[in-house]
Formats: structure tokens, C-alpha cells, sequence
């Protein structure tokens, strides 16, 4: 009799390095408690179950060239709580969605997706999936949704280097706040490099001040420092700003500096996460209160917060349907 397998995998957010990552600088991400669900079975699924996206029917293939997957087996996914009812929060569901997907149809192969061995399969099926789908990508998302944590990689030969665990200083308060304006990442990425293309020079300034804070924003979590932490998102976001007006693209938009003017004068600091121009930022404070003053101005500001925590798991099969 067939069985059904359940499985959820977590969103992310990027917390720096964006943009250098893709030319091999270390950038960190963390995996938040947002996830998309999947159900895989040896029988056909209905409507009701999600459906089959393109990069996890891309995973699937993958999976089933490499034996990790049965042929008999199907899967579908739902973004669930990755949206605001049709509208992406910018969490990187399609990531979520297809290492779910991958997870639930690798436990419904008879594989036992907690062996650590297993889980790297996967991961690296959800990655050629997920990139072949969308014609390329960091994979930093597919990694957090696989893995969960916060933690800091590189990415070379379109693999992750050695990933480092890393936490939070355990005094800094932050929030994820949501703008409502989905951007096209592949869009913002091809005018940034059409910008190494006509001017090296001012790319490689831009792309330096990013993996130099990159690299400070690590040591604060290495050195659990929550005060120099805030410092150092105040200037990545200045630095993404700054890219973007050079590459003639709105990674930072106008609504977006008068949040950040407003984070700095109540002592946060706020920077976009991922490709920016709207979508998601990520707001840090070693105060508090701070914090909550500029979480009582957001919607006036016209940005909604977010009320997420670090996902420690990954994907991972659940008990019954999520």
C-alpha cells in the first residue's frame, strides 16, 4: 500500500556578501523559520498536494539519474508560509520548495534523509536542480533551506566552500522587514555585471568595500560583538547603495533611504538582503528599545515586520501533512 512522506524546509535571508559572492567572496546566511512543505508518494498526487516546479522537477531528474529517487516515486510542494497569500516574501521559496520537494521523495525512496551522507546528496541535487532552472544562481539559498543555521561559505566551481557555523551576537536585536516590492534577482545581477564589463575598476571598488564588510561582519559573530555588528550593517548597506547607483540599478530605492535615514537616527541599522531593491532588509540594534522604536514607525515608513527566528533544522521530514 503506498505511504505518503511530509517534509519542510526552511527560507533565508542573506546577511551579507551579496552581489561578491558570486565572484568567490565568503557571505553569510542564515535560515529562518518560514518553510515550504512537501508530500511524496508511489502514487499520483492531486491538486491539493502543490505542485511541481521547475527546479524541483530539475532536482528530481537529478536525483533519479543518480538513484536517489525512484522513478516511481512523485512529489509536490506548497510555498506556505514563504508568502503573504500570492505575494513572495522574499524568503527564497523556490530554494525552500525544491529541497522540501527532494526531501520528501528521498524518504519516500527508502533513504533515511537524517544519514549526514544522504543529506549532502540532496543538497547537491537541490543545487544543480534549483541552478539549472533558473540558469545559474550562488546556491547560498538552496544551502540554508538544506542545512538551516546561520553560517558562512564561498562559493567556487559552483560549490560551497567550507561551511562554518556560526550565531547572532546573543545581544543584538533584529528583525526582517518585508517592503511588499518583489524584484526580478537575475535582473539586478546582469546590470551589476554588464557594470564589470564596461568599468573593472569601479566594479572591483564596489565589490571590495562588500567582501571587506563581509569579512567584518563575520569577526562580530566570531567575537559575539552585537555593538560593532550594528556598525558594520549601517555601511553594508551604504556599500550596496553605492553599487547600485554606480550600476545604474535600485538595489537601494528612495523609500528604502528614508528607512535607513530613519533606522539611523533612532541608533539601528538596516541594509537590503539578497539583490535589493525592496523586498526584504534586515534591521539590527544593540538597543532594544531602539529596535522597537523603529518597529513602531514601519508602517508609516510603508514596510511591515517580519516576526521570524533562525531555523536550526533544514529540510527535514515531519510526522503527518504540515
Amino acid at each position: 500500500m503506498p505511504r505518503r512522506f511530509y517534509a519542510r524546509a526552511p527560507g533565508k535571508v542573506m546577511l551579507s556578501g551579496e552581489y561578491a559572492v558570486l565572484d568567490g567572496a565568503p557571505a553569510l546566511v542564515m535560515a529562518v523559520d518560514r518553510h515550504a512543505i512537501a508530500t511524496a508518494a508511489t502514487e499520483a498526487l492531486e491538486d491539493r498536494d502543490g505542485w511541481l516546479t521547475p527546479e524541483l522537477d530539475a532536482a528530481l531528474s537529478i536525483a533519479r539519474e543518480e538513484s536517489l529517487v525512484s522513478t516511481a516515486v512523485h512529489a509536490r510542494v506548497k510555498p506556505a508560509t514563504l508568502f503573504d497569500g500570492a505575494r513572495k516574501l522574499g524568503l527564497g521559496s523556490s530554494a525552500a520548495m525544491c529541497v522540501a520537494g527532494l526531501v520528501a521523495a528521498v524518504a519516500a525512496s527508502g533513504h533515511d534523509t537524517t544519514d549526514p551522507a544522504v543529506r549532502e546528496r540532496i543538497t547537491r541535487a537541490a543545487l544543480r536542480g534549483h541552478r539549472r532552472a533558473q540558469g545559474g544562481g550562488s546556491g547560498m539559498d538552496v544551502y540554508a533551506s538544506a542545512i538551516g543555521g546561520v553560517f558562512c561559505t564561498s562559493i567556487e566551481r559552483g560549490q560551497a566552500t567550507v561551511i562554518e557555523p556560526l550565531a547572532l551576537p546573543r545581544a543584538l536585536h533584529w528583525r526582517v522587514l518585508w517592503t511588499g516590492e518583489p524584484v526580478s534577482t537575475k535582473e539586478f545581477v546582469a546590470k551589476v555585471r554588464a557594470l564589470a564589463e564596461s568599468d573593472r575598476g569601479a566594479y572591483d571598488e564596489h565589490l571590495g568595500a562588500i567582501r571587506a564588510l563581509s569579512a567584518a561582519f563575520r569577526r562580530c559573530l566570531l567575537e559575539d560583538d552585537a555593538r560593532s555588528l550594528v556598525g558594520v550593517v549601517r555601511a553594508h548597506g551604504a556599500a550596496m547603495d553605492a553599487l547600485g547607483q554606480r550600476a545604474g540599478v535600485p538595489i537601494v530605492t528612495d523609500a528604502m533611504r528614508a528607512l535607513f535615514a530613519r533606522a539611523d537616527a533612532l541608533g539601528c541599522a538596516v541594509k537590503p538582503s539578497g539583490a535589493g531593491g525592496g523586498d526584504i532588509v534586515f534591521a539590527a540594534s544593540a538597543d532594544e528599545a531602539s529596535l522597537d522604536a523603529l518597529l513602531s514607525e514601519c508602517p508609516s515608513l510603508g514596510v511591515s515586520a517580519l516576526d521570524l527566528a533562525v531555523d536550526a533544522t533544514g529540510g527535514a521530514i515531519v510526522a503527518g501533512p504540515p
